[in-house]
């Protein structure tokens, strides 16, 4: 299982935010790439860097911040955030590993099974943000209606093999992952799917339920950040 530490920006800083909640935000550094190169001397296997900016439609946004990161340093760079148009995708994947992709995904079908034909399924992520178990989009403010049973079979149908799960209720909390996200990580294992655990993960209890589930990786941001997890202990775990 992958250890992939959390990057969120905003506004050319590195917050954390509680459940998505812009007003409910810690800011942890003003230098996003020393805090990326960090990560990697830690031992990180990849990086998750997310622009809220573009994740909120606000004016600017860190597209340039996330190329720089991605340029830096010798793990993939996974990018998540307001990637909502074919364009984009491609445009960013012209610089990262891997795109993140929501909105355009529940979207823009089309699109996306051309990302997969043109990139595979490594390098394309569907992330499937629920609350209890209704999948949300456009920044977690609107819901699909559509359950994450049934957004796995589709998605899954049409080539995606790697999805990102989080529970947009736990998100930043601490609270550990959710039975709703655990259930999803062991029933897509058996189905032959990569789940990338997010949301709530706090200790290493945590960081071992993932495991057990099946999960492909976890994405650790506030524990990290609050220093109650270590990316070298959190790998040493994985691999046991």
């Amino acid at each position: 299982m992958k250890i992939i530490p959390a990057i969120d920006l905003m506004d050319g800083k590195v917050v954390r935010l509680t459940k998505g909640d812009p007003s409910k935000q810690t800011v942890y550094s003003d230098d996003p790439l020393e805090v990326a190169k960090a990560w990697v001397r830690e031992g990180a296997d990849a990086l998750h860097v997310v622009d809220l900016n573009a994740t909120l439609s606000l004016a600017t946004n860190h597209r340039a911040i996330v190329e720089r990161i991605s340029r830096s340093v010798s793990v993939p760079v996974q990018a998540a955030g307001g990637i909502r148009s074919f364009d984009a995708a491609v445009s960013m994947l012209e610089h990262v590993h891997a795109v993140v992709l929501a909105t355009l995904a529940f979207k823009d079908e089309h699109a996306l099974t051309k990302l997969l034909e043109l990139h595979g399924y490594e390098r394309i992520i569907v992330a499937l943000d629920h609350e209890d178990g209704i999948v949300k989009i456009h920044g977690w403010r609107d819901s699909t209606g559509v359950s994450m049973e049934d957004a796995l079979k589709h998605f899954s149908s049409l080539g995606v093999k790697r999805f990102l799960v989080t529970d947009t209720a736990r998100d930043g909390t601490m609270l550990g992952l959710s039975n709703t996200s655990i259930k999803i990580m062991k029933d897509a294992n058996r189905a032959g799917l990569e789940i990338i655990a997010s949301g709530g993960i706090a200790t290493l209890d945590d960081v071992k339920i993932a495991r057990d589930a099946g999960a492909y990786a976890v994405i650790l941001g506030k524990a990290l950040y609050e220093g109650r997890i270590r990316v070298g202990e959190a790998k040493r775990l994985s691999t046991l």
